[in-house]
């Protein structure tokens, strides 16, 4: 019976994006024969330190002539991967069009079970190395065993790195920021530091020491299935210990001179040669255990004492050159990871452990001093404004005390100093940009009419703010595109902060401020109506319903200003909000906000406690009901005085009384 499923097309290696959290590990389109369908399957890795929960994919399918058919969205959803993980393979993505022979693959959207969200549509998934084993990168099982030997049992691949990823000894996938293996927390520069003839030393000792311990075995059972023979014999043994006692004897001479000999190549620093001279003398005395035990420690310790006094001679000695020393790598820390390695392979033997202990710490150390250089440095340049230079030092820390921190905060000290320019000029007919890219330029459109008004200052401003980061400045209209009036531009780069500090509370203001009519409307709800004629009948720019508004403001004008009695009940406007008190004078506002206008009156200039008028239905008047028996009315005669009145009933007691202020201000 014929197969259900045939494959079309597979990837021919794993797929990564710069920055993704995951990888695509591979991948295949199957034609379903029993069903009809053309389907995909991937198989992903997470490689971040969060929980996927989600996993958004976009599949650009291609026909056989390699035309690009419709392209196919598909969400993973209800996962908790975490990292390290594969997903996805056990779940098919149906083609809709059955001519589909090859595609491309690329992961747009990945949601974490924080909250959090990396997205990304532009970014293209390209191969990515494969991790090679060590028997295929080295072609030799022994040299492989070696590696095994020297750095742990579990390591089976050959360390490497790739765009910003670099794969362990032990399979686990590793950021470029991470210096030891999340998992198995080796040191990557001490596994990419390995010297291959040092280990192919260390092999041949190993397969000579096997071969010797082997022949001895087989002469061993040998000798076991001859001793019944001769000891039958009487004489034999007679015959066989003088024969022993004339062969052994120089043999035994010979062995104590090449221990002798091996102990000097020890104690003269020549550890390799000693080491293969002890093996030679196999179980002679304690030779075996000088060639696995003693010589490594005593190698280790020198390399040690080198490494202390960053002494090229330890380089030497493992057969390495400055030159081949990797970045960040000094001497001392090449030597300190070779100590940690000869150390690591003696366990318990006398203090190795805690020699280990003492070279592993002196790396960190020594990568920590490199950290607390970088960071100083990041710090120092956040202190001279140069932003992105800074985001960017600080965010490759990563979690380095508080540098992600510090990386918000170069780009919020860039948006306040943005903000601040809000206050200082008017951002009328200026469009922006602004980068949040190191590698690309923020750009800065003044139109000619807000360059006339604010002159060259503005510009020298905004080069000052991003000197370092990079601007251009046009003395024009800006293009039809991705420009935006740059107060929405300021206001975006808060947003983007999230609750950082108080990023959200100015991203509101920087908004607020790109409102050009707003200093007009405050002008209205303070009850000054004349600087807002004044200055709407100034005002240059589209302005909704412009000549309405000012003739509203020319109505109501005249009721704004300081007035004195001249005639009536001077108790009548202190008795609006039940003060007995003459009033002789009160200055007068008419207030328009929210569509809605009310005559604001401080009697005999207290305002504490205002007198709240609201216009009346029929407008030309203001009018106040306070208990259902008392109105008050305010207007304006004729005459231009000021008519306040208070209109009482109450059954068929009815009465009004008056009073009429001038102007007098």
């Amino acid at each position: 019976m014929a197969e259900r499923y045939k494959r079309l097309f597979s990837l021919d290696s794993a797929k990564y994006a710069d920055d993704a959290p995951l990888l695509i590990c591979a991948g295949s389109l199957l034609d379903d024969r029993l069903s009809h369908s053309i389907m995909a399957q991937f198989r992903f890795k997470n490689i971040s330190d969060n929980i996927i929960t989600a996993v958004k994919l976009v599949i650009e399918p291609f026909d056989a002539a390699g035309k690009s058919l419709d392209p196919v969205e598909y969400m993973y959803q209800g996962l908790q991967i975490p990292r390290d993980e594969d997903f996805g393979q056990k779940t098919a993505v149906i083609i809709p069009d059955s001519s589909a022979c090859s595609y491309k693959v690329r992961v747009v959207q990945v949601i974490f079970n924080d909250g959090s969200i990396w997205q990304d549509e532009e970014s293209p998934w390209e191969s990515t190395k494969s991790p090679r084993t060590l028997l295929e990168a080295y072609g030799d099982s022994e040299l492989s065993a070696q590696f095994a030997i020297r750095y742990g049992d579990d390591c089976t691949y050959l360390p490497q790195d790739d765009r910003g990823l670099w794969f362990c000894a032990c399979g686990l996938v590793n950021h470029e920021h991470e210096t030891k293996c999340h998992g198995c927390r080796r040191v990557y520069s001490a596994l990419k530091a390995v010297n291959i003839s040092s280990l192919r030393s260390e092999s041949l000792q190993r397969q000579q020491l096997e071969r010797r311990i082997e022949k001895e075995d087989e002469e061993l059972s040998k000798k076991k299935k001859k001793s019944a023979v001769i000891w039958s014999i009487v004489l034999i043994p007679v015959l066989a210990a003088l024969i022993f006692l004339a062969m052994t004897v120089p043999e035994y001479m010979a062995q104590k001179k090449a221990y002798s000999n091996a102990q000097m190549l020890l104690g003269a620093g020549k550890y390799d040669m000693a080491q293969e001279a002890f093996m030679e003398l196999g179980d002679y005395a304690d030779s075996m255990e000088k060639a696995i035990y003693e010589v490594p420690y005593a190698k280790g310790v020198y390399l040690m004492d080198c490494a202390a006094k960053d002494d090229i001679e330890g380089l030497l000695l493992i057969g390495r050159k400055r030159s081949e020393l990797s970045e960040n790598e000094t001497v001392s820390v090449a030597l300190y990871n070779e100590a940690d390695s000869l150390f690591a392979a003696l366990g318990d033997y006398k203090d190795a452990p805690a020699l280990r202990k003492t070279a592993q710490e002196a790396v960190q150390a020594h990568y920590d001093a490199l950290k607390k250089a970088d960071y100083d440095a990041a710090k120092a340049a956040l202190d001279e404004g140069l932003f992105l230079a800074s985001r960017d030092a600080f965010n490759a820390m990563g979690n380095y005390l508080d540098s992600a921190d510090l990386a918000k905060e170069a780009l919020y000290q860039r948006a306040m100093k943005l903000y601040e320019l809000t206050e200082k000029y008017s951002m009328r007919g200026i469009f922006s940009k602004i980068s949040n890219s190191s590698d690309e330029n923020s750009v800065i459109y003044i139109a000619q009419s807000a360059f006339a008004e604010l002159g060259s200052q503005l510009s020298a401003d905004f080069r000052e703010i991003c000197k370092g980061d990079g601007v251009e400045i046009l003395i024009e209209d800006p293009p039809s595109g991705d420009f935006a009036p740059i107060c929405s531009d300021i206001s975006r780069l808060f947003n983007e902060l999230g609750s950082y500090k108080n990023s959200e509370e100015y991203a509101k203001k920087a908004v607020e401020a790109g409102d050009f009519t707003k200093p007009f409307y405050d002008m209205c709800a303070e009850g000054r109506l004349y600087e807002a004629y004044v200055w709407l009948e100034g005002y240059d720019y589209a302005f909704d319903s412009k000549d309405a508004w000012l003739n509203v403001l020319k109505s109501y004008i005249p009721y704004c200003g300081t007035w004195e009695m001249s005639s009536g009940d001077p108790t009548l406007i202190p008795m609006t909000i039940g003060v007995q008190l003459p009033c002789g004078r009160f200055t007068s506002a008419v207030k328009i906000k929210d569509f809605v206008i009310t005559l604001s009156i401080n009697a005999n200039g207290n305002t504490s406690h205002p007198i709240e008028l609201p216009l009346a239905a029929e407008g030309g008047r203001f009018s106040v009901n306070n208990d259902g028996i008392n109105t008050y009315i305010a207007n304006l005669s004729d005459k231009g005085t000021f008519i306040y009145s208070k209109y009482s009933s109450y059954a068929i007691n009815a009465q009004t009384n008056s009073c009429e202020y001038v102007r007098i201000g």
